[in-house]
């Protein structure tokens, strides 16, 4: 049985334009439904922070392993959500940070 709410301690570096790293920690807890949230962790040029859950369970549709991806800004305030609409879709399996900064 998966735990509703897993914390995640995220550790984030980000290596700036003028080369400098910039280093935080920040504690984001994981939303109902989480399944393996921080299993991996992207950084994107903007700073924003990307969390993948594989194991997402959706809580709306009650669909096991739909897998998530969340978007969070650097301070940890949930941007968004993209998640599975079947069981094993494997959304948060990987994610590519492109050139654009999107992913």
């Amino acid at each position: 049985m998966k735990k509703s709410i897993i914390t995640a301690m995220l550790s984030v570096f980000a290596l700036l334009s003028s080369g400098f790293c910039l280093a935080a920690r920040l504690s984001i807890q994981g939303p109902l439904g989480s399944g393996s949230f921080g299993e991996e962790v992207k950084v994107l040029p903007n700073r924003n922070i990307v969390v993948l859950d594989q194991g997402f369970d959706d809580p709306v549709s009650g669909i096991a392993n739909v897998g998530a991806a969340h978007l969070y800004s650097p301070s940890g305030q949930l941007i968004s959500t993209l998640k599975g609409s079947s069981a094993n879709d494997l959304v948060g399996r990987d994610v590519i940070v492109l050139s654009t900064g999107n992913y």
